[in-house]
């Protein structure tokens, strides 16, 4: 999978309108129904996302045309209308050449290319291939995590956004491990794995990948980070995330298996003997 990395100005206030609008739920109620209380520039991000939202699955070639920075592949009336409208939002960034950005991508793909060969492995594990090429889009914060939201999918070119804090020196394995969890959990609730897309399923998920990546048997294998006991996994991710605890305790002694089996059998095939078979679709 080849690495390509976008701070166009106006590819990252779409990432930032994609996370604020379209991914994140902690956004409070009051500032969706009156975003002209919230500034100037808030308001005109809020209409931007809804014009972004009305393209519909025109949307993944709006993110495209931005990525590569090609205005010509902007061709509709929707994606023209959302274009103007992102223009117009004034959002604070950090210059898309800054030191920040340069350092991380440095130490990003001198790690990615030092870590074992993992394409092999992920599709050992989950039976799924990863695109040829991944385009990430970088963005940054002030006092957050690391987070990472996918903009559009396809075999031979995917798109993510990553968000960096810029006042530490970021982990370049973790955020390879971000990454990897992001792509691999889009495939198991877009790729037919599981029988159901409700809110369980979502949860059982993410709960599942909580053993793998960012830190888990992936991270692991791939040497981005040592061995530990698979129950160090389960306590982190259960007190970080308490809405998934109790799925995650029910995986436990199943991760603790497979953990044995590692990669000689897909994570499917071994959970099709368990109690969680009835997630599963027959593939």
């Amino acid at each position: 999978m080849r690495i390509k990395f976008s701070t166009g100005n106006t590819v990252r206030k779409v990432a930032y309108i994609n996370e604020s609008f379209f991914v994140s739920s902690s956004m409070p109620e009051i500032m969706k129904l009156y975003p002209m209380l919230y500034g100037k520039d808030f308001y005109r991000s809020t209409l931007a996302a809804h014009a972004i939202h009305r393209m519909g699955r025109d949307r993944e070639a709006f993110y495209s045309a931005l990525v590569h920075d090609n205005q010509k592949q902007i061709e509709s009336l929707k994606a023209k209308e959302a274009k103007k409208l992102v223009d117009k939002a004034s959002i604070p960034m950090m210059n898309r050449h800054s030191g920040t950005f340069r350092s991380f991508k440095k130490s990003f793909q001198r790690a990615y290319k030092s870590a074992e060969m993992f394409e092999p492995v992920v599709h050992k594990i989950f039976d799924i291939d990863l695109p040829k090429t991944l385009v990430i889009v970088l963005t940054e914060n002030i006092h957050g995590r690391l987070s990472c939201n996918m903009l559009y999918y396809n075999a031979g070119e995917t798109a993510i956004s990553l968000t960096i804090n810029h006042k530490i020196k970021e982990d370049p394995a973790l955020a390879i491990g971000v990454v990897l969890r992001t792509l691999i959990r889009n495939r198991i609730l877009q790729g037919g794995f599981l029988k159901q897309k409700s809110g369980e399923a979502s949860a059982f998920a993410d709960a599942l990948l909580d053993y793998f990546a960012p830190n888990g048997m992936l991270s692991e294998g791939m040497r981005l980070s040592g061995k530990r006991p698979i129950s160090d996994y389960m306590r982190e991710n259960a007190s970080a995330y308490p809405s998934r605890a109790a799925m995650s305790e029910r995986l436990l002694p199943h991760m603790e298996e497979y953990y044995i089996r590692f990669a000689s059998m897909t994570v499917w095939n071994y959970l099709k003997m368990t109690e969680f078979a009835d997630f599963l679709e027959n593939r």
